[in-house]
C-alpha cells in the first residue's frame, strides 16, 4: 500500500489536525492522526480525535496504488526537500519519506477506531445544512484564536467560554466569569 502526496499538502493536513490529538491519553489510538487514502477520489482525509473535539481535513493526492488507512504522529521527517512525499505501509509500519529523509510509525495494535461510528460528521454537516441558518458571520480566525488564547492563559481551571453575537456587523463577545473579549467582524465579502 503506497500513496504519493505533495509535501505542502501533507504539511497542511498535519498542521490542521495536530491540535486535535490527545496528549497522554491511555488510549494510544487517540494520539495519532489517521490518514484515509481514497484511490477512486484521489484524495486523502486526515482525522484527529481526542474524545472531545474532532478535526477532518482533505487534500488531493498524486497517486495511490489502492485505498488504505494509516496512523501517523503529528510531525514529519526532518529535512524534507522534494515537492512530493511517499507514504507506504511496510509490515506493521507506516513509512513516510521523500527519498532522502524518512520517518516510520508502528501502527497501533488496539482496535482501530472508526470515527464515522463515533461521530458521523457527514450526517451532522448535512443535518445542519437542512436547517435554517440562525446567524452567520465572517471573522478573522487569527483574531478569534488570539482572544481565546488570552482567556485561556488567565484561567486557573477549565472554564467554558460563552459566545454572544447580536447581528450583522456587530462584534462577537467572548465571556467567562471573570473576563470579556471582543472580536470585530469582517465585512461580508
Amino acid at each position: 500500500m503506497k500513496a504519493i502526496i505533495e509535501t505542502k499538502d501533507l504539511k497542511r493536513l498535519v498542521k490542521a489536525t495536530r491540535h486535535f490529538i490527545s496528549k497522554g491519553d491511555e488510549r494510544r489510538i487517540f494520539t495519532f492522526i489517521r490518514l484515509d487514502f481514497d484511490k477512486i477520489a484521489m484524495e486523502v482525509k486526515a482525522t484527529a480525535l481526542d474524545g472531545v473535539k474532532l478535526s477532518e481535513e482533505r487534500a488531493k493526492i498524486i497517486t495511490a496504488d489502492e485505498s488504505f488507512s494509516v496512523y501517523i504522529k503529528p510531525y514529519l521527517p526532518i529535512g524534507i526537500k522534494s515537492g512530493a512525499i511517499t507514504i507506504e505501509i511496510i509490515g506493521n509500519r507506516c513509512i513516510i519519506g521523500d527519498g532522502d529523509s524518512f520517518v516510520g510509525y508502528e501502527q497501533p495494535k488496539e482496535n482501530i477506531i472508526n470515527t464515522e461510528k463515533i461521530i458521523n460528521t457527514e450526517k451532522i454537516i448535512n443535518d445542519l445544512a437542512d436547517k435554517a441558518t440562525i446567524c452567520e458571520f465572517f471573522i478573522d480566525s487569527e483574531y478569534l484564536v488570539d482572544a481565546l488564547k488570552s482567556i485561556g492563559k488567565n484561567l486557573s481551571i477549565r472554564e467554558p467560554v460563552k459566545f454572544q453575537y447580536k447581528g450583522f456587523g456587530q462584534a462577537i463577545l467572548l465571556e467567562t466569569v471573570n473576563s470579556k473579549r471582543l472580536v470585530m467582524p469582517l465585512k461580508h465579502r
